[in-house]
């Protein structure tokens, strides 16, 4: 996994969606978008050996002018910070020696492997 043939590369998603942000969380309509991005972000790029970083969402861009150049500048500033390794939201995926057989070994490893994919509130 994080020795892959893209190990030392960086990756990110960038998103945008005709739906509001309510849309794509565990109630909405669409369902919680990183269950969705979920086998995109562990099972291609991170088991593929690259640094994954959250993705980033632009929710209803497209409905409004303002919000859409809100977006463009905030995802500026993002990618810059990711180029001068000042951006640290990198999602944390469990490390291979955390597995055996395929396996979490650890109940509390359990927890943080879900914690990308997790239950919201009822």
């Amino acid at each position: 996994m994080e020795n892959g043939p893209y190990k030392n590369k960086k990756a990110i998603l960038s998103l945008s969606t005709g739906g509001q942000k309510l849309m794509y969380e565990n109630k909405g309509v669409n369902g919680d978008i990183s269950k969705i991005l979920y086998p995109i972000t562990f099972g291609t790029l991170y088991y593929s050996g690259f640094e994954v970083f959250t993705p980033s969402f632009h929710f209803g861009a497209a409905h409004s002018d303002k919000l859409g150049k809100q977006y463009i500048e905030a995802w500026k500033v993002r990618l810059m910070s990711i180029l001068n390794n000042e951006n640290k939201n990198i999602i944390e995926f469990n490390k291979t020696e955390k597995y055996e057989n395929g396996i979490l070994k650890s109940e509390t490893d359990k927890i943080n492997f879900n914690n990308f994919v997790k239950e919201k509130n009822k």
